[in-house]
C-alpha cells in the first residue's frame, strides 16, 4: 500500500518541475511548488510512522489542490 502510494505521487508530480505543468504563471508556479511541498511531508511523515504530521500533510495538500483548483476555475484565461 504504502510503496505504490510513494511511487504513484513521484510519478505523477514530484519529479515533475511546476513548469512542466499545465498553465505557466507565477501563481501557478507557486500552486505547484506548494502541492510538491505538501506531498513530500505527507510522503516523510507516512515512512516515519507519524500518523499526527501525516494527517495534517493530507489536510496541507488537499488544500494546495483546492486553493489551486479554484485559483484556475476563477481565472479568464483558462483553458476549457
Amino acid at each position: 500500500g504504502r510503496l505504490f502510494f510513494e511511487r504513484s505521487i513521484q510519478a505523477q508530480c514530484v519529479d515533475r518541475t511546476p513548469a512542466d505543468w499545465f498553465l505557466r504563471d507565477e501563481d501557478y508556479n507557486d500552486d505547484g511548488i506548494h502541492f510538491r511541498d505538501s506531498t513530500m511531508s505527507l510522503i516523510d511523515s507516512a515512512n516515519k510512522n507519524d500518523y499526527e504530521a501525516a494527517a495534517l500533510a493530507y489536510d496541507e495538500l488537499s488544500t494546495s489542490c483546492i486553493d489551486c483548483h479554484r485559483r484556475i476555475l476563477n481565472k479568464p484565461t483558462r483553458s476549457p
